[in-house]
């Protein structure tokens, strides 16, 4: 995991970069928000352009970190789970 990793002109807070897979983990405190609660226009347009560069991106609002060590745990698995897919024995 790489601290404020540079990609895209934006600093991304956290990330993951394994086997060609890349996660750019993002822990957005009230300021990411409008009064409405949804993403101000800043950080939907850094996210489509991360995306279009090829990143996944985990986003974690403090509202859901402050619920505690469940929604944290389930946060990481997220992150996890993106790095290492369930296998589909189907396809």
């Amino acid at each position: 995991m790489i601290l404020q990793y540079k990609s895209c002109g934006y600093r991304i807070d956290f990330a993951v970069i394994q086997n060609g897979t890349f996660i750019a983990v993002e822990a957005d405190v009230p300021i990411h928000f409008d009064e409405f609660g949804n993403y101000v226009k800043r950080d939907v347009e850094h996210a489509l352009r991360l995306m279009r560069a090829g990143w996944h991106i985990e986003r974690i609002s403090y509202v859901e970190w402050e619920k505690g060590a469940e929604a944290r745990r389930q946060f990481i698995g997220r992150v996890h789970n993106t790095l290492n897919p369930p296998l589909n024995y189907y396809s």
